[in-house]
């Protein structure tokens, strides 16, 4: 931002014009979007794992990140009167693998800004030069009603509804369906709709929706642990711990073990202390980039019940992972809680 430095002008811009402050609050991702090439240059097919894919992954995250953020993207580069493609083989993003997706940026001017969510669906069969038919389907961003930059999807109908998911979220209603259709949910899964509702701006739909989403993890039973017999019946600790992980959207980094089994043996191989201790838990949490916080009631239970439930409430509604322990009518028995 530039600052007048004589005095006397100086002295007149003692505030922020609304632009700029909307600048400041607002920022704006900036995306050299298919710079350097030429214009009518046709994008390399790829395999996923080349240059052009590398590119169309980089722009769809920008979009993407501008989202989540709240942020509008900035699109520069040359204007180019024959429309230029990306072209993206064999490519996966957000988990989901595509046969192909398509890029095409028909720019009028060299510089555009973009609400991330003002696309709209894109479906048109268009006649090519030499006379056969290109279908069309995808997204596209318009500007004076004219398409500036489309996001094509080479593949069945579903996976356009996967990609626009990735891209552009769910809502309220689409996210109690995925309740509705699904008694558990596996941690990726948990973690896409932990995004999904962190995008909602009604406070109290997010609530209801964070408590909805704790009855979707999958149980683990400390009886079942890869241990002596003598360690699992004194592991409820990692074994709740491990629910809360997973409810956070963190996932065993081991396909071959049990998640609590797991946690045991990074908790024995980094010297992290005993796992009914509190600083024990806390590192196994912070290794997996989770953040951990001990809150003591102080209460009875078993006459307070109702305002422990005030207690523990805003935490499950916020998206928080809670594990409760009492002391000492259930000498130290953790478990992991929900609504």
């Amino acid at each position: 931002m530039d600052y007048p430095t004589t005095p006397a002008i100086a002295d007149r811009y003692t505030h922020l014009l609304k632009p700029q402050w909307d600048l400041i609050h607002n920022p704006i991702s900036t995306t050299g979007l298919f710079d350097g090439m030429e214009e009518g240059a046709m994008g390399m097919p790829c395999k996923g794992w080349f240059d052009d894919c590398d590119n169309v992954i980089g722009i769809l995250d920008t979009i993407r990140s501008a989202r989540i953020q709240g942020k509008k993207v900035r699109v520069r580069g040359k204007i180019n009167e024959v429309p230029i493609t990306l072209t993206a083989k064999y490519i996966r993003i957000g988990g989901t693998d595509y046969k192909q997706i398509r890029l095409i940026s028909h720019k009028k001017k060299p510089e555009y800004t973009y609400n991330p969510s003002d696309y709209e669906e894109y479906n048109q069969q268009v006649l090519n030069a030499d006379g056969t038919i290109d279908w069309q389907k995808g997204f596209v961003y318009r500007e004076d009603g004219q398409e500036v930059f489309k996001i094509l999807v080479d593949d069945e109908s579903s996976k356009i509804g996967k990609l626009k998911d990735y891209l552009f979220g769910k809502k309220y209603d689409e996210i109690k369906g995925i309740f509705k259709n699904n008694s558990v949910l596996t941690p990726d899964e948990i973690k896409n709709v932990r995004e999904q509702i962190e995008m909602l701006k009604d406070n109290e739909q997010k609530k209801e929706l964070y408590l909805e989403l704790q009855e979707k993890v999958p149980y683990h039973n400390q009886r079942n642990n890869d241990q002596e017999q003598y360690i699992s019946d004194r592991m409820c600790n990692l074994t709740s711990e491990a629910m809360c992980l997973e409810y956070l959207g963190i996932s065993c980094p081991t396909a071959d073990m049990q998640f609590e089994d797991y946690l045991e043996q990074l908790r024995k191989d980094n010297n992290y202390g005993d796992r009914t201790t509190q600083a024990a838990r806390q590192k196994v949490a912070k290794h997996l980039g989770a953040c951990y916080d001990k809150k003591d009631y102080g209460g009875k239970f078993s006459d307070e019940k109702e305002k422990l439930k005030d207690f523990i409430l805003p935490k499950l509604q916020s998206g928080c992972a809670v594990m409760l322990s009492i002391w000492p009518a259930c000498k130290g028995h953790l478990v992991r809680v929900q609504k």
